[in-house]
């Protein structure tokens, strides 16, 4: 009886007697994809993702804000929080990735690393109040008040190895320190070092020329030491003694030469948009036009809404706007060029302020929509704070 046998590409029958003995040959390797071709993918499935996540976190933030019961609210809150860790774990697996294929950006904005130590002592005094450790964070004074770098990156890696020393100190008892501290300055800039000792074992560095997607998700020292790296500086792990250990970061950050935006407190942030703020946004996404939409309006905004450039181009000759939100990706006529036809038009209207509402955050992206002509850039999914804040930013700058 002849029997079917699959073989890669082909079908082919024969005697189940002619089998050939001994170990069957290895499975090819599947080809590697082109490193464009890697890229485009990812551009693809983090424009993809990032639109969906803006819908779902904008109607909850909505929903947040309604009369809710106490057990709605506790629903409610739930869903926001399982979101934020969402898109930090979407985020962390998209930088692997962005690495990997040269795709990652660094934004260097000005950065206040005290403020940023006080807000890692805030973030991590539940976990290590759980555990009984002791936790310190310590910017020195003669670190820069204000120094440029990408402040997401920075926080990340700080964060990640405050985590590690935290995995590493099970005793009650234990201590982490988080300590920044300037060694000299110069033209380039502040020589920093940074240090995140434990009185527990910290973890080496894999070795080996290791994938960092390759490692379990726990483990992202490595992805830290990449992202140290891709700022200009050097990452070590030094053992003091068998329960004392040190992660060691060596970075020259130049000095700002103006302060670091200010976080204001939840309770201090406005959440209302100026009063008689007229707004058109220019979005595609049906649902993430209508997020969009509610939260200008409830935040008391005047807003019309239109699906692509040309249309925008349309109603921005037919009425008056203080701001333009503008989505990069739309049928018809895309944000860029609409953005062009918008700055070739006569004054006052080719000064409106544009904002991008974009799910484009690969390498590029933000610069890309900065030299078209727009004026700010904000990633999806868009914060409703991040929103009112910078429309009133710019609606202020007019008047």
């Amino acid at each position: 009886m002849n029997k079917l046998i699959l073989e890669t590409d082909k079908i082919e029958y024969c005697d189940p007697g002619s089998r050939p003995t001994g170990p069957s040959p290895a499975p090819p390797k599947a080809p590697a994809l082109p490193r464009n071709l890697t890229g485009n993918l990812l551009a693809t499935t983090s424009h993809e993702i990032r639109t969906a996540l803006n819908s779902i976190v904008g109607m909850a933030q909505l929903v947040a804000d309604t009369n809710l019961t106490r057990e709605q609210q506790t629903y409610i809150d739930t869903i926001l929080e399982s979101m934020n860790g969402l898109i930090k774990s979407i985020s962390y697996v998209m930088d692997i990735s962005k690495i990997e294929t040269g795709q990652m950006d660094i934004h260097d904005e000005p950065v206040d690393l005290r403020e940023m130590c006080s807000t890692l002592h805030r973030m991590f005094r539940p976990r290590t109040a759980q555990k009984r450790v002791n936790l310190e964070c310590e910017c020195m004074s003669n670190v820069p008040l204000s120094v440029m770098c990408d402040e997401r990156i920075m926080e990340r890696v700080l964060n990640n190895l405050i985590t590690h020393a935290l995995k590493g100190t099970s005793e009650a008892g234990g201590s982490i320190k988080l300590s920044i501290e300037c060694i000299h300055k110069s033209s380039d800039g502040a020589a920093l070092s940074v240090h995140v000792s434990s009185t527990g074992s910290l973890q080496d560095l894999p070795e080996g020329g290791e994938s960092a997607a390759s490692r379990n998700s726990d483990d992202n020292l490595l992805i830290s030491k990449q992202l140290i790296e891709l700022m200009g500086g050097r990452f070590d792990v030094i053992r003091k003694t068998e329960h004392s250990s040190i992660y060691r970061m060596n970075l020259t950050l130049r000095q700002a030469n103006r302060p670091a935006a200010i976080h204001l407190a939840v309770s201090d942030r406005v959440t209302t948009i100026t009063p008689g703020t007229r707004v058109l946004l220019a979005e595609d996404n049906r649902l993430n036009q209508k997020v969009i939409l509610s939260i200008l309006r409830k935040a008391g905004c005047e807003v019309d809404a239109v699906e692509n450039g040309e249309k925008a181009i349309q109603f921005i000759s037919e009425n008056r706007y203080d701001i333009i939100l503008m989505d990069c990706q739309m049928p018809v006529m895309d944000g860029f060029e609409a953005t062009a036809r918008i700055r070739s038009l006569s004054e006052p209207k080719n000064n409106i302020p544009i904002i991008a509402l974009t799910a484009h955050t690969m390498k590029g992206d933000k610069q890309k929509c900065l030299e078209s002509g727009m004026n700010a850039y904000l990633p999806k999914p868009i914060g409703r704070q991040d929103l009112i804040d910078v429309i009133n930013d710019f609606s202020k700058a007019r008047k």
